[in-house]
């Protein structure tokens, strides 16, 4: 069978960003299980990649405090025309904050400032590999959430920079949750950020925990700050919000066999 989806707007990487790598190396290690190696880039240095249920998923990246970013995760998408995408970024008001910067063997990547000021990567392989279609297992990145100033505005940047498709959908008192998909495949969401929040628009990594209640005490235990307890989205699944040693804030999610059933479900 065919596979309906795009090539474009595949996630295919994230990296952490830290300014304490040995603090969130052992904060993500002992809480969600991944395994680490570390692999020589030459004049880039060491770089640690990170693995889960024996796949790598991410990899770990130091963060001059000089600089002023907060720890955080960074999602790479790739692209198939990496020009034409940041041309695109930059006439919808985006800003280019790294321009395209080749990684031998792996691809060329950039680092682009949406209008609000959520950061992604769009990034062209070299090699696109085979997409899996499993249910991502325990320590996997599962979904992306931006947490928007302004949603409308988000959602119409990123429908034309990664050519994602969306649907709106009624949260009640919460407001629209609008899904990004990438052909028939729920991909991200956006949704409006609350006014207490303790950043302004960013995106929220949420990895897959098989029991969210019990790793979220676990991350108390390990020095983490837990912003969101363990509370259940009603026929979707149960998350957790957290910040992690070095002010990396991240979300634990179970029930992505509900995201994308009806998909699931066809193939």
């Amino acid at each position: 069978m065919s596979n309906p989806r795009p090539v474009n707007g595949r996630i295919v990487w994230h990296d952490l960003m830290t300014t304490d790598a040995k603090a969130s190396l052992a904060f993500f290690t002992e809480l969600i299980g991944w395994k680490t190696k570390d692999v020589d880039m030459g004049p880039m240095g060491n770089y640690t990649i990170f693995s889960a249920a024996g796949k790598d998923v991410g990899g770990l990246m130091p963060l001059d405090k000089s600089h002023g970013a907060p720890s955080h995760f960074i999602t790479y998408f790739h692209v198939e025309n990496l020009d034409k995408t940041l041309e695109t970024a930059k006439r919808l008001g985006g800003n280019v904050a790294v321009p395209p910067t080749p990684i031998p063997g792996v691809g060329t990547f950039a680092v682009l400032i949406d209008p609000q000021g959520g950061v992604t990567s769009p990034m062209t392989l070299s090699d696109v590999p085979p997409e899996d279609a499993d249910i991502p297992k325990q320590g996997m990145f599962c979904w992306e959430e931006l947490m928007s100033t302004d949603p409308e505005g988000s959602v119409k940047f990123y429908k034309e920079v990664y050519g994602f498709g969306s649907e709106a959908v009624d949260m009640g008192p919460m407001g629209t949750y609008t899904l990004l998909k990438r052909g028939d495949m729920n991909l991200c969401g956006i949704m409006k950020q609350p006014p207490d929040a303790p950043q302004m628009t960013h995106w929220l990594s949420y990895i897959a925990a098989d029991d969210v209640d019990a790793t979220t005490e676990r991350a108390e235990k390990l020095g983490g700050q837990v912003f969101v307890k363990p509370m259940d989205i009603p026929n979707i699944g149960r998350f957790s919000v957290i910040q992690d040693p070095a002010g990396t804030v991240f979300a634990l999610f179970n029930g992505m066999e509900h995201i994308n059933a009806k998909q699931q479900a066809a193939g």
